[in-house]
């Protein structure tokens, strides 16, 4: 039992330590935190698809009579691979959690310590809470409080884990996503975020300004952009803009084979400020 319980604590460490290793030589743009956090959401996934598949194949097993009907498995799933992954998981997300603070220059994170661990489980005291629950209270029901009954429903809390893999490949492929984009990145990144790359806030100034404006949204999530860009400003591509719009976000530079838009015949349709260009017609 114990080699079978060691083989599981191997597994996820082991695949974790991977990840770390083969990432940065892909994307070489990465930071420590993008490794650890997409290497962390990897693993996440394939824990939930092995957690998944053996609550497929309890189901399916114990379909006859749900209260007794017995399968090996749901069981030896929660201690070859349910017990190592949750320890191993509470240890990757502290991880993430340092990486992600001290990429953003965090004094206090230049070094594990108390205090890194102690920011931790405040920062995401439900998530630990929610695997030493698991830990405490799911494995001794499991193995010594349900008299041998109930393997049926223990494979359909294996199958809670089915949108996990959508999830966690969802956010790691809008990641990839930005990372591929060039230096010119889009004004905005997939699923509407604001895009990485070089866009930049410029102040509109007292004198016309030529830009290449193929769009503009609100930024819902950015505190000092959304000061910056009324909620009121205009997201179509000619459109004049609303007055008093204090700046804009504008592309750096124009994508490889993208044909520049046709200036307006007679007043910049781009941007404009009160008293800079002519009302418009009502």
């Amino acid at each position: 039992m114990l080699q079978v319980l060691a083989c599981g604590v191997v597994v996820f460490p082991g695949l974790f330590f991977i990840f770390r290793k083969v990432l940065p030589s892909i994307f070489k743009q990465w930071t420590d935190a993008d490794v650890v956090l997409v290497s962390e959401r990897l693993v996440s996934s394939i824990h939930a698809i092995m957690a998944t598949t053996a609550g497929v194949v309890v189901v399916s097993a114990c379909s006859g009579n749900v209260m007794t009907d017995r399968y090996w498995l749901a069981t030896y799933f929660v201690i070859w691979y349910g017990v190592p992954y949750m320890t191993y998981d509470i240890y990757a997300m502290y991880l993430s959690h340092y990486y992600r603070f001290r990429v953003k220059g965090h004094e206090e994170y230049k070094e594990h310590s108390l205090t890194t661990v102690n920011s931790f489980v405040r920062r995401e005291f439900l998530l630990v809470l929610h695997h030493i629950a698991l830990l405490t209270i799911l494995l001794p029901v499991t193995l010594f409080f349900r008299r041998d009954q109930g393997d049926y429903f223990i494979g359909c809390l294996f199958l809670t884990e089915l949108s996990t893999p959508f999830v966690s490949l969802g956010k790691i492929l809008i990641q990839v996503t930005h990372t591929s984009q060039s230096g010119s990145a889009g004004l905005l990144g997939p699923q509407g975020q604001w895009g990485h790359g070089a866009a930049q806030l410029l102040p509109v100034s007292n004198r016309p300004l030529s830009l290449h404006v193929l769009g503009l949204r609100p930024p819902l999530r950015h505190p000092h952009l959304r000061r910056a860009v009324p909620s009121d400003a205009v997201g179509q591509p000619g459109q004049l803009m609303h007055p008093g719009t204090a700046g804009l976000l504008v592309r750096a530079a124009l994508p490889q084979g993208l044909a520049a838009l046709p200036a307006p015949a007679s007043r910049h349709r781009c941007c404009r400020q009160p008293g800079l260009l002519p009302p418009a017609p009502t």
